[in-house]
């Protein structure tokens, strides 16, 4: 028996971060409010009736959707004749509350992708 290890972080205490940074709140906060109420060409989860079918079950309290997804990342060489050994697996989850302009820069990955966990992907095995 070799002992892993991987890592948990807060999603709660990510959520406060991302949150805080300046005007975080009030963009995403304005921007599901305008698509939630837009009735038109659905183009985004927030204008669907899935996601205003949710919203009205929590109608007195403010809700934002979280999306997570599960990945493995290769690190070191994924070519090379020991490919695999390195691999390590990725929860993270995405806030697809603010608007694509700030979502497709790369000084705001912080609030548009946030990494839950980390670990050796030898060790979890979807069955």
């Amino acid at each position: 028996m070799v002992p892993d290890q991987g890592h948990l972080l807060s999603i709660k205490q990510n959520l406060k971060l991302s949150f805080e940074f300046p005007g975080a709140y009030e963009t995403a906060f304005q921007y599901t409010e305008a698509f939630t109420n837009q009735n038109q060409i659905l183009s985004s989860f927030l204008n669907g009736t899935t996601w205003k079918s949710i919203k009205h079950k929590f109608s007195n309290k403010i809700v934002f959707p979280i999306f997570m997804y599960y990945d493995d990342v290769e690190i070191g060489n994924p070519l090379g004749s020991h490919s695999g050994v390195h691999k390590m697996g990725c929860v993270y989850y995405t806030i697809p509350d603010f608007p694509p302009e700030y979502l497709s820069t790369l000084d705001n990955i912080p609030i548009s992708c946030i990494l839950i966990s980390l670990f050796r992907s030898r060790i979890f095995k979807i069955q």
